[in-house]
């Protein structure tokens, strides 16, 4: 038992400080949450009152059809619990983030040629607590976290090398159903199956794949905007594209020149104005903006020590990051693909790349992250000590 506790030492001291928060941290119904209990009931009384037509006419609604994983799973717990359903769903989410530490762990174990991993898994734990503030404001979210856990999960896939087509399959299913950022994994399972079965070459088939969506996409939503007969259509899938793919909340491209809000944006006055005057270099570069703000998440309307602290943090992560390429052998690149991918697939997801996205890359990041410190430390110390 004592040994047992001794190799695992790590687990407990994360996720004794991780529950530790949760007497600290109340979470809140917040608006998003409202929705998703009204948004489910009616879905369910739709099912098994009958009422099929209805029932389908829900699901088409891609903001229900993409999140209905997500929606049913609130609905059904505040219906059954009542409010309290709240704290039930935060010590879901308190098991699944330490899931995801466990996994980050793995993937840690077993890209590092050092032995004694003791060290490697205080790094892992030091920074997952960059991520940690995000996991905070996941209290209010609520299933945010189960999209972050199955991109992790297929992130294990791929660096242990297991790149069976099925499993990676059912996981995207999964996650479009939980968060329309599903869309990432799907397109790169098709890469992967498309690789596989015409026997072309991954790193041709993805960087093309990667030029297409950077490029071709404005096209098409110039196409869609002002040459065809979704012009005039106000709701549905298009305008639930348009949110993500033009609008970054404070910086958007418009009409040849940056504009700025001072906090949100005003959708409704900037979406008329991008739709009848916008061309094609407008969506691009409001596209390459979006993946700059992705990978250096500054705000305007944070406070300078704020913003400060976050460059320092991205500074550290992004150094570790690639640094374990001059320190490590790695056997296969497609996990790196996979990272690539996600960050330039954010040209067209249908929802703007929030923090809460953005996580999902900082998660990605810390195996490769840990092990350059690790390793760096660990020289450090060998010279010192002979």
């Amino acid at each position: 038992m004592t040994k047992y506790f001794r190799e695992n030492f790590h687990f407990y001291i994360f996720f004794f400080i991780l529950f530790s928060c949760y007497f600290f941290f109340e979470p809140r119904i917040t608006p998003d949450t409202k929705s998703y209990i009204i948004t489910g009931k009616n879905v369910i009384n739709n099912l098994f009152g009958g009422n099929f037509s209805n029932l389908l006419f829900s699901l088409l609604e891609i903001d229900i059809l993409l999140k209905i994983i997500s929606i049913l799973n609130i609905s059904i717990f505040f219906q059954l619990i009542g409010e309290n359903a709240k704290y039930f769903l935060v010590i879901l989410n308190l098991f699944l983030f330490f899931y995801i530490f466990n996994i980050n762990c793995i993937i840690s174990r077993r890209i590092n040629p050092i032995k004694d991993k003791k060290i490697l898994f205080l790094i892992v734990i030091f920074f997952s607590f960059f991520y940690f503030p995000v996991f905070l404001l996941s209290f209010n979210i609520l299933t945010e976290v189960y999209f972050q856990c199955i991109c992790m999960i297929y992130l294990r896939h791929l660096y242990l090398g297991n790149n069976n087509l099925k499993k990676l399959f059912l996981l995207s299913l999964i996650s479009l159903f939980i968060n329309p950022m599903g869309i990432t994994l799907i397109g790169f399972t098709l890469i992967l199956f498309l690789s596989k079965y015409l026997r072309l070459n991954i790193n041709f088939l993805i960087l093309f794949t990667i030029m297409l969506i950077i490029f071709v996409i404005p096209f098409m939503l110039d196409y869609l905007f002002k040459g065809s007969y979704f012009t005039n259509i106000d709701g549905g899938r298009i305008k639930f594209l348009e949110k993500g793919n033009i609008i970054y909340f404070f910086l958007y491209y418009d009409q040849g020149a940056l504009k700025w809000c001072e906090s949100y944006c005003d959708f409704t006055t900037i979406y008329s104005s991008l739709k009848s005057n916008s061309n094609y270099l407008d969506y691009l570069f409001s596209g390459l903006l979006r993946i700059y703000y992705f990978i250096y998440p500054i705000r305007p309307y944070f406070s300078l020590n704020h913003n400060l602290l976050i460059s320092i943090c991205m500074i550290f992560i992004y150094f570790g990051f690639f640094s374990s390429f001059l320190f490590c052998k790695f056997k296969s690149f497609i996990p790196f693909y996979f990272i690539l991918f996600f960050i330039f697939f954010f040209v067209i997801t249908p929802l703007s790349p929030s923090f809460r996205y953005q996580s999902v890359l900082y998660l990605m990041l810390i195996p490769n992250t840990a092990i350059a410190y690790n390793l760096i430390i660990t020289r450090i110390y060998e010279k010192f000590n002979n």
